[in-house]
């Protein structure tokens, strides 16, 4: 397992901070977050500006 290939063995925590204990609604409205995470894009300018995705270039889009 000291190899870099292979299935990723990661797992997370989301912490809600409270003051008091929450209610059975706000339990489920926190399970219901946790289960549908954000997910983050970028641009494809960007991602080809990386260079770590191979030899690919942006479609042009500048005439229909």
């Amino acid at each position: 397992m000291s190899i870099a290939h292979g299935v990723a063995r990661t797992s997370e925590l989301t912490l809600y901070p409270k003051g008091e204990m929450p209610t059975k609604a706000a339990t489920v409205a926190m399970a219901q977050a946790g289960a549908q995470p954000a997910m983050l894009a970028c641009a494809p300018d960007y991602m080809h500006s990386t260079g770590v995705f191979g030899v690919w270039s942006v479609a042009d889009r500048s005439t229909p």
